[in-house]
């Protein structure tokens, strides 16, 4: 007999009806990035309840994911299946010195998957897992697109899925399973649908969030096929009227606004990266229109931002006092070109603040011909070890630990790492 199981998440438990073992949990992701923060509330659920989780991971390398799950990979409960490193990492050197760092017991165990692309050896490491495990076990795919990309076709997708699930029905487990809406043909969303007990589709509409179930086997769900809106309110999903969501300072174009301007990008430029007007940019910002999904994904990989932070709530915004070191995201800017520099943004949701912080990492050799940043204002920084080789107007200055750089009347026209340890810099931005 099947038992109920929290997703983390009240709200959501009191419109699905609750989870139960057993239950396949299939979340179709019109965006790519809305499903991850249920599964950090279910990961907290199933951590709660003393229950295991296995994360198996095909689009993250491990190094990513810890960085991404924060204090929740500090959890013996959690395995992590690494299907990255020799998948889609091409078990490059690059992602294999991970494995040579001593890791704490106490935290997540992190186990490569040698063969990713044989479905046959996932699932044999899946049982593997699971014996070693003992006791309740809950899944976490992230994700079946990632499968798709590596194993070269939907049709192995499909029949591993098709397999995996009864069994995983069969052991009494939790299973989350997430796919890219738009990624897959109409006959795979059908074939795994169909099978599932659970099937939840997240989307953006006019700039809102929405979840809609479509299939809630075994329970009768309020609003069956019915989408309901919801923002992220600390991470949790806030279910309600849509008012609630944009009553606060800024609304969806007011943020891309905030953001453009924190990169000192003009409309147009962005308009010309998006691949979009002027005009429709403008319209967006005053919030006359609401951008394409397609346009969205680009304007937040444009920004250096997390879809999230465009959907952020007021309360999101308040002033923090301690910002933790899982506190921080890692940031792109565009032009900025070079694996060999490493920027963090200490303020990933915050548009309000008077301030951003970056730490800036710089690897050995790691040179740059420009500023790393985007920004017109004042900035300085503290450079917290190691040398580095910064020009300002044509002239090259060595900069040692403990200098304060001073760039609110200058620009930087070049950086570089000369020695053979990385070098941290902490940067700090004005908002005007």
């Amino acid at each position: 007999m099947s038992s109920q199981q929290s997703s983390g998440n009240r709200e959501l438990d009191s419109l699905l009806g609750g989870l139960r073992t057993g239950d396949n949990v299939v979340w179709h992701d019109e965006v790519g990035s809305l499903a991850l923060d249920f599964f950090f509330n279910f990961l907290q659920a199933s951590f709660a309840e003393k229950a295991h989780v296995v994360y198996v991971s095909f689009d993250r390398s491990p190094k990513n994911l810890l960085t991404t799950l924060g204090s929740l990979a500090d959890n013996p409960l959690l395995t992590i299946l690494d299907c990255f490193t020799h998948g889609k990492g091409g078990g490059s050197e690059l992602f294999l010195k991970f494995y040579e760092q001593a890791r704490d017991p106490e935290h997540a165990r992190i186990i490569p998957v040698k063969k990713p692309e044989q479905a046959e050896s996932l699932a044999d490491t899946l049982g593997t897992v699971y014996s070693m495990c003992g006791g309740t076990v809950n899944y976490l795919f992230e994700s079946l697109t990632g499968m798709q990309d590596l194993w070269g076709g939907e049709e192995q997708v499909l029949r591993f899925y098709t397999r995996t699930c009864p069994r995983l029905y069969e052991l009494n487990t939790i299973a989350y399973w997430v796919l890219e809406h738009n990624a897959h043909s109409r006959r795979l969303r059908s074939g795994i649908s169909q099978i599932a007990q659970v099937v939840l589709e997240l989307s953006v509409k006019r700039g809102h969030t929405f979840l809609t179930i479509t299939k809630a086997e075994g329970r009768e769900p309020q609003g069956l096929n019915t989408a309901h809106a919801y923002w992220l309110d600390q991470g949790q999903a806030v279910f309600g009227n849509q008012s609630r969501q944009f009553g606060g300072k800024r609304d969806l174009g007011g943020r891309i606004k905030t953001q453009r301007l924190r990169r000192g990008l003009a409309q147009t430029a962005l308009a010309k990266q998006v691949g979009v007007t002027p005009s429709t940019i403008s319209q967006v910002e005053s919030g006359q229109i609401y951008p394409s999904i397609p346009a969205l994904l680009k304007i937040a990989e444009l920004l250096g931002v997390e879809m999230a932070t465009l959907f952020a709530t007021d309360r999101d915004l308040d002033e923090r006092i301690l910002f933790p070191p899982d506190a921080t995201r890692e940031v792109n800017f565009p032009g900025m070109g070079s694996s060999e520099i490493t920027i963090r943004e200490y303020l990933p949701w915050s548009g309000e603040a008077g301030f951003q912080a970056f730490m800036v990492e710089f690897a050995p050799g790691g040179a740059l011909k420009s500023h790393f940043l985007r920004h017109k204002g004042d900035e300085f920084g503290f450079l917290l070890n190691g040398k580095l080789a910064l020009e300002v107007n044509g002239l090259e200055k060595e900069v040692a630990a403990g200098t304060l750089i001073n760039l609110s009347e200058h620009m930087a026209t070049g950086w570089k790492n000369p020695s053979t340890a990385n070098v941290q810099l902490l940067w700090i931005i004005v908002n005007g």
